[in-house]
């Protein structure tokens, strides 16, 4: 009889013991798989927040190799060799668009300069035609320094007057095609 009553005494204590036990354990082991697993991957979320500041403004910015694990450090080695191709490519069209739209204005103005000298014996819209290159050539400018990371300058324009450029513009190829602009 004592080892039944020692039983029924000790039985309830014990599951009691092995409960608040397993309980704990599971809230220390929650915490230490939380505390582990972000530990694990904070390389990776600042490697992350790294790749997030690239943009066409900054393309020199490279990820940091030395907190990330081995096993991504190939991907983003192969990540910054992508970014350092495209920061000299993206320089090379830079220099080009800048080179070709400031090499070509003064040609274009001092043809424009003795056309209008001729302005008599030329052929109709002549002056036009140079005009359109040269709008052109600076609108190669407009590129490079939009891409170049300058603020563009806003200024109002009228929508009449864009239309009625682009359909001077366009009008011989219309007729050309038999099209009504």
């Amino acid at each position: 009889q004592f080892a039944k009553l020692a039983h029924e005494a000790i039985a309830p204590a014990i599951a009691e013991a092995v409960g608040i036990m397993a309980t704990l354990a599971m809230a220390v082991l929650a915490v230490l798989s939380y505390w582990g697993v972000r530990n694990v991957l904070q390389p990776i979320r600042l490697a992350s927040q790294a790749a997030r500041t690239v943009g066409q403004n900054n393309l020199s910015v490279r990820i940091p190799m030395d907190p990330l694990p081995s096993e991504i450090r190939p991907l983003v080695i192969a990540f910054n060799d992508v970014l350092a191709r495209l920061e000299v490519v993206f320089n090379a069209q830079q220099r080009f668009f800048s080179n070709a739209a400031h090499e070509l204005k003064t040609p274009i103005a001092l043809l424009r300069a003795q056309l209008e000298a001729q302005v008599d014996s030329l052929p109709p819209k002549t002056l036009e035609d140079v005009d359109a290159l040269g709008r052109t050539v600076n609108q190669l400018l407009h590129v490079a320094e939009v891409t170049d990371g300058r603020p563009l300058k806003k200024k109002a324009v009228s929508l009449d007057e864009v239309i009625r450029q682009v359909c001077r513009f366009l009008s011989w190829r219309a007729q050309k095609a038999d099209v009504s602009l």
